[in-house]
């Protein structure tokens, strides 16, 4: 019985250093990183927009296991499930559910899209490097800023939201300036607007005009689906080493992250 409990404590415990903890918001619901899956938390019981329950267990998604699932590659599975049938399955107390996430309607296998299309990095709890140039042309490049923690906020001028995060980015972007850089990465956007919206809010952070929502690096950082949907604001926190540490979509209350960052950044 002793080696038995072992063995299962070091299993456990060895699935648990397989990925560091990771935290995904999508309003009203918190999902965090277990080695059993995603437990969801949420101040409504019932939340009707994701099909999932304050307390469910997400254990499979779209026939992946969760626990295998890093954050951004979750967000773009919901991101997904307004466009097509995207099933799950979650322990909700002693019961094993099947759920349609968001009822999206279409088929339930993966999506036949045609080979060489972009695809959602299923796997990724790194965050993808990329190499873009801001509104100064000043070079950008993700893997530049390893050392230090990297806050990436997708959004765009048009987006009221959006508007209303900026100054919690800027407050972040003046305390935290040794060990953090926050990046705007803006989509479908146009450059005079850009620089306008800069300007009166005399951002100090990098922004980048990305344009299209549904090139590469929106789709792999789980801001837009390839088979159409968008979601703005996103908000992605990377670790020194490129993890990623904590990704928020959708409006809501626009001092929830700086108070996550602030506090994920004072953890050891």
């Amino acid at each position: 019985m002793k080696l038995l409990l072992f063995v299962a404590l070091f299993t456990s415990s060895a699935l648990a250093q397989q990925h560091p903890p990771a935290i995904l918001y999508i309003s009203p619901a918190t999902l965090s990183w277990t080695p059993q899956g995603w437990v969801v938390k949420s101040s409504d019981a019932v939340i009707s927009n994701l099909a999932l329950q304050d307390q469910d267990l997400l254990t499979r998604i779209d026939g992946n296991s969760a626990a295998d699932l890093g954050p951004l590659s979750l967000l773009n599975l919901f991101d997904e499930a307004i466009d097509r049938s995207v099933i799950a399955e979650v322990h909700r107390g002693i019961q094993t559910v099947q759920l349609k996430l968001r009822g999206g309607k279409g088929q339930t296998r993966p999506d036949n899209r045609p080979e060489g299309a972009v695809r959602t990095r299923r796997d990724e709890w790194h965050a993808p490097d990329f190499k873009v140039k801001d509104l100064n042309g000043d070079p950008v490049s993700l893997s530049y800023y390893t050392g230090r923690w990297v806050l990436l906020t997708f959004g765009a001028t048009w987006c009221t939201p959006c508007a209303n995060e900026v100054s919690s980015l800027q407050r972040l972007t003046a305390e935290q300036s040794q060990k953090l850089v926050v990046i705007m990465l803006a989509i479908e956007d146009k450059d005079q607007a850009l620089r306008a919206f800069v300007a009166t809010r005399k951002i100090a952070y990098h922004v980048v005009n990305l344009g299209d929502a549904h090139s590469q690096i929106p789709i792999e950082y789980g801001v837009s689906s390839p088979l159409g949907s968008v979601t703005v604001p996103v908000t992605v926190l990377i670790r020194p080493d490129l993890s990623v540490a904590y990704a928020q979509a959708g409006g809501g209350d626009p001092n929830l992250i700086y108070r996550t960052v602030s506090d994920l950044m004072g953890q050891p």
